[in-house]
């Protein structure tokens, strides 16, 4: 490969988010540095000092990817590679991580604005994979060779294993008292049905999270989208679209999707700041309908805490699977 194409390559993600913010007025991207810090936080110290046998594994769990980097240069180290196509790769994918991790999507939720940055990371560890086995197989091989008990080994490998195993799903412990569910559940489609038969034909929008949200595109499709009347001077994007009269308009969909919307901005506010009526309003105004729901799984953040306070102004409740699901509904 020649200079120009390495360093074209180099640049090649950056690049083309700038590009795509060019040709999509939506996309739009900013300069920062919020996200780089992201990548280089180590939690490694914070399980210290060890009070149970939980820290040990989250302790382990903040150490895997230092081990695996510490692994990888121990293979890269005794198979004497100089640059192979997979470590040209690595080195390509590292810079391009470096510089992503410099931009801020507007269109994404601050709590989202690491994930591209954090998905090439991943990508790029995979292209450690044999450097990872080399190096794990001469330590194993260095570990013969100490004056260790026989079958010590065999019972560290085990550790290794039943931990990443442990670690790998959703889990309640003295560390996650409830893990959220990274999968849509039978509650959740439920949840949506009721919804959708309480609504009884009237529109209606729905302040929820992710798996909600994915329930309600496997149960209902893309059924409903609402206008909203775009300010003049907001630049047309491709979501956006002319009415009969010319009035600019923009596309929402009657569940929080994507995480970028405004409907999912008030679905944060409702969790993280309070489940307020006026909020719900709010997103009632947004898509122009008079009614709004409002769904709380239980294993959200303050779950309690937060039911507690939106049955106090909401119209009505109802719970769906012995108190998976809180849903509350507000009405004009």
């Amino acid at each position: 490969l020649t200079t120009p194409l390495i360093a074209l390559s180099s640049l090649a993600i950056p690049l083309f988010f700038y590009l795509a913010s060019l040709l999509s007025p939506e996309l739009t991207i900013t300069f920062g540095y919020q996200n780089i810090f992201s990548l280089i936080h180590l939690q490694i110290f914070s399980w210290l000092p060890f009070n149970s046998l939980t820290h040990h594994l989250y302790f382990y769990a903040s150490c895997t990817t230092l081990l695996f980097v510490v692994l990888a240069l121990v293979g890269i180290k005794q198979t004497k590679t100089k640059l192979s196509p997979s470590l040209l790769t690595l080195y390509l994918l590292v810079i391009n991580l470096f510089f992503t991790s410099f931009l801020t999507f507007s269109s994404l939720p601050l709590s989202e604005q690491d994930e591209f940055a954090n998905r090439l990371w991943i990508v790029a560890l995979l292209f450690l994979l044999p450097y990872v086995a080399h190096g794990i197989l001469h330590t194993m091989q260095a570990a013969q060779k100490l004056p260790l008990p026989a079958l010590f080994t065999p019972a560290l490998l085990s550790l290794i294993i039943t931990a990443n195993l442990y670690l790998a799903y959703p889990r309640v412990d003295q560390i996650t008292p409830k893990a959220r569910g990274f999968s849509t559940s039978s509650y959740d489609l439920e949840a949506v049905r009721w919804i959708e038969q309480d609504a009884g034909g009237d529109d209606y929008i729905v302040l929820a999270n992710q798996s909600v949200s994915a329930a309600a595109l496997q149960e209902l499709g893309f059924k409903q989208y609402y206008q909203k009347p775009l300010e003049p001077e907001l630049v047309e994007g491709p979501s956006s679209r002319s009415t009969p009269s010319g009035t600019k308009t923009e596309s929402i969909f009657f569940y929080p999707i994507p995480t970028g919307g405004e409907l999912y901005k008030k679905y944060l506010d409702m969790v993280y700041v309070a489940p307020s009526a006026q909020t719900a309003r709010g997103a009632m105004q947004l898509a122009g309908v008079n009614k709004a729901y409002f769904v709380l799984n239980d294993y959200w953040l303050d779950a309690e805490k937060i039911k507690t306070a939106a049955s106090l102004e909401a119209n009505s409740s109802h719970t769906i699977g012995d108190n998976k699901v809180y849903i509350f509904s507000y009405s004009k």
